[in-house]
């Protein structure tokens, strides 16, 4: 069947995001808030929902952010 979507336009849930990012469910508020994770909710009783692309564009920002932060740290002082 072709024009068939392959995979979802919108991940719903907390579960499902945070599975999506391998992050703790208990936690996509703060993740939202401080890290920037793309997620939204239409209301406050309403579910978490995402795009997949979003995701994946957030997490690789997160490994260039903090990839950066190792070397920083990793780096020997010049003497």
């Amino acid at each position: 069947m072709s024009g068939m979507l392959t995979s979802p336009l919108i991940l719903k849930g907390a579960k499902a995001i945070c599975e999506a990012v391998q992050e703790n469910p208990r936690h996509i508020g703060l993740l939202v808030e401080s890290e920037g994770l793309p997620a939204w909710r239409r209301t406050e009783a309403d579910p978490w929902r995402a795009r997949p692309e979003a995701l994946q564009e957030w997490v690789r920002g997160q490994e260039e952010k903090y990839l950066a932060v190792q070397k920083g740290v990793n780096q020997c002082p010049s003497i």
